[in-house]
């Protein structure tokens, strides 16, 4: 085989071992996340809470009025959250929650001015809509907790 037959065969190989991968491949099977993708103040649209074999969704006026702000100047954001009272159409404050952040392959890692850690993985992120989830135990039970901004 000659040197031009040889380095083309190598280059075929090349474009198909590049091609193959997603934006999925890695160990953990992440969705691999520039951090600039993250950066921003984003709305909610819900959050679905699931275990137990039941499900949950949460999305009414007030939680969607909540936003989270991840602002890539200086890596800190600010949480702004909002939940329903008793009385229809009104919405209760529920302040804000300060912490710095940093984003690493698929996971946001968060950390609270109280000292509190948190940590979501990163589902979805296009221009307009940021998905991430969590898996824990509470009470016993696992739960996932997925948000859509």
């Amino acid at each position: 085989m000659n040197m031009k037959l040889k380095l083309f065969f190598l280059f075929i190989v090349a474009f198909l071992a590049i091609g193959s991968c997603s934006s999925r491949d890695n160990d953990n099977n992440y969705l691999v996340v520039e951090p600039a993708e993250v950066y921003g103040n984003w709305r909610l649209e819900s959050i679905t809470v699931e275990g137990n074999g039941q499900k949950k969704v949460f999305n009414d006026e007030c939680f969607r009025r909540s936003t989270i702000l991840f602002n890539g100047a200086d890596g800190k954001g600010v949480e702004r959250g909002y939940e329903s009272i008793s009385t229809p159409g009104i919405c209760k404050d529920s302040g804000n929650l300060n912490f710095t952040f940093s984003v690493e392959r698929g996971t946001i890692y968060q950390t609270y001015t109280n000292g509190q850690k948190d940590e979501a993985r990163v589902e979805e992120v296009t221009n307009t809509t940021l998905v991430v989830s969590q898996n824990k135990t509470i009470d016993n039970i696992k739960v996932k907790t997925t948000v859509k901004y």
